[in-house]
């Protein structure tokens, strides 16, 4: 095991290396199948989680957890072939590449079965937060010299102008990160620790720099997740006072730096918001014909496309048909009630494994960063979008349900 666990590092490692990237680098190996960096390293290591769970036996503390996966798997995998009929060969491979994409990032939450010894664990952690402050530094970097992507319109990227998206491409998941990380950020300056003055510095600069680069996005989808997250943390520690202060410095970082001249940069904007409608409006008319079982998972895009919702035309791209602003309703389309009910299992079990922790502060903190990503996931699709699912599941399975480090 001993060897295993010392290449899992390197891997854990890499990945955390590669994470940065966003969704920048990327091979087209077909039409609506890209590969990422990310994607390679994380895949070795879900091979390598597999060997540690059939062949070593370590996976006996996740029994839940993979139950609900294996679940979800199932009826993903029903779904499609239920739906077989309606979909070509080449598009029902697609969708089961997505099913095999899903699994390995879900994968990271089973990190603890290496079991990392101290220091490797510390290494990995620092690295974390570093790889996450290297994406804020590219967002403030892509913000000053390049604010939008009016270049890469035919590409199927929306132009997002004069707005932070970092590695990304899109403001709204990148805020989404940074709320996520604040939200972190800020747990660990309220724990108290002995002679760690200078690592509160580092956290308080760092917290500073994520928040900025929050607001430059322009997400209120990220403005929302970070008063959830926050305030769930304050609240459950009776910091009252604190959660007051921290409302009111982010209201005036939102005046100070909005325009409201400006559609992308004005708080109050509709366009967005009905855009959103739209799209949730469709997945419920899909939803109401195929209840049970769905339309086959990551077969969104081809369910629009036979409900005249999207045009099928290759030389208009889109980064955004193969799903709709709201991860549940993406998973109410794709795998019916029955998938749905096998989702929330899943998560389910994952609550209930960080509510058995015996540290409260590492409960609320987590309990935090899981409600407000299921925030954000009911106005983007936060729950299947890679990056997203790389660094909420890392985190949990790292420092979160491993041992209850953070």
């Amino acid at each position: 095991m001993k060897k295993i666990r010392n290449i899992a590092f390197i891997l854990c490692l890499s990945l955390l290396a590669v994470f940065p990237l966003g969704v920048l680098v990327r091979i087209n190996l077909i039409p609506n199948v890209n590969i990422y960096p990310q994607d390679i390293v994380a895949g070795l290591l879900f091979i390598l989680l597999a060997i540690a769970l059939f062949v070593e036996k370590k996976g006996n503390m996740y029994k839940q957890i993979f139950i609900g996966l294996l679940l979800f798997n199932l009826v993903a995998s029903i779904s499609l072939l239920i739906n077989i009929n309606q979909l070509k060969s080449n598009e029902l491979f697609v969708a089961f590449l997505y099913l095999i994409r899903f699994d390995v990032y879900v994968s990271l939450i089973f990190l603890g079965m290496f079991e990392f010894n101290k220091f490797q664990s510390m290494v990995i952690k620092r690295v974390f937060y570093l790889a996450t402050l290297l994406t804020v530094a590219i967002g403030f970097v892509q913000y000053f010299l390049y604010n939008n992507l009016r270049n890469l319109y035919y590409l199927g990227w929306d132009e997002h102008l004069y707005r932070l998206f970092s590695s990304y491409l899109d403001p709204n998941y990148a805020g989404l990160v940074f709320a996520l990380f604040s939200i972190l950020l800020i747990g660990n300056l309220i724990q108290k620790h002995e002679g760690w003055n200078g690592v509160r510095i580092i956290y308080l600069i760092s917290l500073a720099l994520t928040f900025v680069a929050m607001l430059l996005t322009f997400s209120r989808t990220a403005l929302l997740a970070f008063v959830l997250g926050v305030g769930i943390i304050l609240l459950s520690l009776k910091k009252i006072k604190l959660a007051f202060v921290s409302l009111v410095i982010l209201a005036i970082g939102v005046l100070f730096v909005s325009d409201f001249s400006v559609e992308g940069l004005n708080p109050l904007r509709i366009a967005s918001s009905e855009a959103r409608v739209e799209s949730m409006r469709n997945a419920l008319v899909i939803i109401s014909e195929n209840m049970i079982f769905g339309v086959g998972f990551n077969a969104y895009r081809y369910a629009q496309i036979n409900k005249g919702f999207r045009i099928d035309n290759p030389e208009i791209l889109s980064n955004a048909d193969a799903g709709t602003d709201n991860s549940l309703l993406f998973v109410l389309a794709t795998t019916g009630i029955v998938g749905f009910a096998a989702y929330v299992f899943f998560w389910f079990q994952i609550v209930r494994k960080i509510a058995g922790l015996n540290d409260k502060f590492k409960r609320v903190v987590f309990f935090a960063l899981i409600a407000s990503l299921f925030l954000g996931s009911q106005f983007i699709n936060a729950l299947f979008y890679m990056p997203l699912m790389l660094w909420i599941f890392f985190y949990l399975g790292m420092f979160g349900i491993e041992n209850g480090k953070s």
